[in-house]
């Protein structure tokens, strides 16, 4: 008996709907702000830029992260750099919702997405330069993978920490170390753990000073030459030049960055609060992925919080600096549709 052919299934476009109408909707936001509502924007987002205006027009390109971001837009005219942002902001809205399979993870894009276009971006700045280092990982993370995609890593952070922001070279390190840790069994971690904590006490004091002290340099300097009045900055309670002094400064630092009420209070902290909060959930899902493309990236990412925590000044710039982040996270928006569970399918890759 012929049965019937069943109709060719059609996966439902409410979704897909969704997706278009966020996508379109924050396009259309970034368009508004950027284009309309520009110039009643507070100045305190636009120092950045103006910094990297001026050198491009003197063309007085130092030595420092901040020259070398000038030389790096001047290679684009300065008209076109608005379009050069748009271009980048219109490609993380479609990117991010793209890759989200929930309703969930679109409306963590929703929240997510306006605080990190106006920190990062609006105006060309040295985040715009990281932002877009970022998306190159991302690319570059969708045709490689375990062990390639680990050494291309090494690779573009080798290069960016050598000539535009040394730090990078520290990030590199630290993914290093905790992709290695992840490999071990418990026993094995808590001992590396330990071997880490206990070769600490060997470290010069000087090379607690260099990684720490900036944050102290850099508040003295926007305070004293700058007179800048940034209402969240703080400094290290401790001498950071020894091992007990840079682990309390540590602790402290991640504390206050990442529980801003603990000594400040107001909107911009329960909006950075939030953030963290969300990036964080995505972080985790991103770290219990089946896929190792994203259990890497989501690994890249701690990596960078991991890091912020030794020298951030205040809670804008931390809040800046790991939006640029966010696009290592946007492969983990697809675990938020699911209990993703640790990978048992390709432990032969490391992640």
């Amino acid at each position: 008996m012929q049965t019937a052919l069943a109709p060719p299934s059609h996966k439902p476009t409410h979704f897909r709907r969704a997706q278009l109408i966020v996508a379109g909707s924050l396009i259309g936001l970034f368009l508004v702000v950027r284009f309309i509502l520009f110039e009643h924007l507070p100045e305190k987002y636009f120092i950045d830029s103006g910094r990297l205006s001026d050198l491009v027009q003197s063309g007085n390109f130092d030595e420092n992260s901040t020259g070398i971001t000038a030389f790096l837009l001047s290679l684009v005219p300065e008209a076109f750099w608005p379009f050069v942002n748009t271009a980048i902001a219109v490609a993380i809205a479609l990117w991010a919702t793209i890759s989200s399979k929930s309703y969930k993870a679109l409306a963590l894009v929703i929240l997510v997405y306006p605080p990190m276009m106006v920190l990062t971006l609006l105006v060309p700045s040295k985040e715009t330069i990281v932002v877009l280092f970022a998306l190159g990982v991302l690319c570059t993370s969708k045709r490689l993978s375990g062990i390639s995609l680990i050494a291309a890593i090494m690779i573009l952070y080798g290069w960016y920490g050598a000539t535009v922001r040394s730090y990078y070279l520290l990030i590199a390190a630290v993914f290093v170390f905790l992709v290695a840790l992840r490999r071990l069994a418990p026993g094995l971690r808590v001992l590396c753990v330990t071997a880490f904590f206990g070769m600490l006490l060997l470290v010069p004091g000087d090379i607690f000073y260099a990684l720490q002290g900036t944050r102290d340099t850099t508040n003295l300097a926007a305070s004293y030459v700058m007179a800048s009045d940034n209402r969240t900055a703080f400094f290290n309670p401790y001498a950071a030049d020894t091992a007990t002094g840079f682990l309390a400064n540590y602790v402290y630092a991640a504390l206050l960055l990442n529980m801003p009420f603990i000594k400040f209070v107001s909107l911009s902290e329960l909006v950075l609060f939030v953030n963290i909060l969300l990036y964080g959930s995505v972080m985790v899902a991103g770290l219990r992925s089946r896929s190792t493309q994203t259990r890497l990236l989501s690994t890249l990412f701690a990596s960078h919080i991991l890091v912020l925590w030794l020298f951030e000044p205040d809670l804008g710039s931390y809040f800046r600096h790991f939006s640029s982040a966010f696009p290592y996270l946007i492969p983990a928006l697809a675990e938020l549709s699911s209990n993703a569970l640790p990978n048992t399918s390709d432990d032969v890759n490391p992640a």
